[in-house]
């Protein structure tokens, strides 16, 4: 997977930018892999779709990187339920994501797309059960190009299911605020990317 690659562009928003931190996803790719692969963040509070769309030739192929991994989607759905009011639908989504795979593919990056995660710690809540469509959106862009899927919302579901099942819904377990990483959250981020590196 890594032969003849040296570098690594993580396309993101917050809990992308906000990773770089020392128990961070991606500081825990950068011990990972540099200095053989460097690792570069590309990773905006705030963004969605739509804005990493307007910035992938800027912030991820002009790096020429050989892996990339996009994460994408949390923000997208999130903004349906707080008071900007300005979700990304389901079908425009799916038309950036795909642009994305489809021109760092081209441009002979090895893609590995990062499932969205969740927007609350609770899978019963109405903004959990509308990420579904976006994970399988996810999943379907990935595999039309030969990307590589990372299945991240069925990774913390299985843990934090199996936690609530003895200690309740009370607290977050792998987040803040139930959006952003704690340290465990972002233990288990990094434990899934490097698995699907191979690593």
């Amino acid at each position: 997977m890594l032969d003849g690659v040296d570098g690594l562009v993580c396309l993101g928003d917050s809990i992308t930018e906000g990773a770089d931190v020392p128990a961070g996803y991606v500081r825990a790719l950068r011990n990972r892999l540099e200095p053989r692969v460097r690792v570069v963040n590309a990773g905006i509070g705030g963004h969605r779709s739509i804005e990493m769309r307007q910035r992938f030739a800027s912030d991820v192929l002009a790096h020429e990187p050989g892996l990339v991994t996009i994460s994408v989607g949390v923000n997208d759905v999130w903004r349906f339920y707080d008071s900007e009011d300005s979700g990304v639908p389901l079908d425009v989504y799916a038309g950036h994501l795909d642009s994305m795979v489809r021109e760092a593919v081209a441009a002979g990056a090895k893609v590995f797309v990062l499932c969205p995660t969740m927007v609350g710690e609770d899978f019963d809540a109405e903004p959990n059960r509308k990420m579904l469509a976006y994970r399988a959106t996810a999943a379907a862009v990935a595999e039309r190009h030969g990307a590589v899927f990372v299945d991240l919302f069925d990774a913390f579901r299985r843990v934090i299911e199996t936690y609530q099942g003895s200690a309740g819904k009370a607290h977050n377990l792998l987040t803040t605020d139930g959006v952003h990483m704690n340290d465990a959250g972002n233990a288990l981020m990094a434990t899934q990317v490097l698995r699907a590196l191979g690593l």
